[in-house]
């Protein structure tokens, strides 16, 4: 058996890897299982807590999930998997300034990547915070200026704001940077 030709620590890593295996599989219950496991041997193991949020995440269980990925942070204030994944539950709740907040952590975690600052600005969006989105798509320019979606986000505020010419200016460039983007 499993258990008696592994030390604990590899027996933890054993049912963690298993149970990415069975989330891949979309066996998430056997996933669930094998985490919890991992858990019993290793309480502070951070990827099982991690992936056991994604798997319960995945079948709507979103307290649960949350806790796993409070847990993850707690343990781990680095952890970009969770604040992005904490962030979609808040999104999915329309807890739109929580999900903020763990954007702006996902993009601490990440600097270089601006996924993190378009998605909050679509959060600051949600709740009509127009400074806040035209600034996150913005930041998120910087990193990438050809990003069609950020372009194509801060021409919507720009149109908002009736400031027709200037959204003309960025839907154009958004289209150019990528023709599959025209909206």
């Amino acid at each position: 058996a499993l258990e008696e030709r592994l030390l604990p620590d590899q027996r933890a890593t054993a049912f963690v890897n298993r149970g990415w295996s069975y989330t891949k599989l979309n066996r998430d219950p056997d996933a669930i299982r094998d985490f919890d496991a991992a858990l019993r041997i290793a309480p502070q193991l951070t990827i099982a807590l991690l992936d056991r949020g994604l798997a319960l995440h995945r079948q709507g269980k979103f307290t649960d999930a949350q806790a796993d990925y409070d847990g993850t942070i707690a343990l781990d204030p680095n952890s970009l998997d969770a604040y992005r994944n904490r962030a979609l539950i808040f999104a999915h709740q329309g807890r739109w300034r929580e999900a903020i907040a763990d954007m702006s952590e996902a993009a601490r975690c990440d600097p270089s990547n601006p996924t993190w600052l378009f998605a909050r600005a679509n959060y600051y969006f949600q709740i009509n915070d127009l400074d806040g989105a035209l600034a996150s798509y913005e930041s998120a320019i910087r990193i990438d200026p050809e990003n069609p979606d950020a372009l194509w986000g801060r021409g919507k505020i720009l149109a908002r704001r009736n400031q027709l010419e200037r959204t003309l200016a960025e839907v154009t460039e958004a289209i150019q940077a990528r023709p599959s983007s025209a909206r």
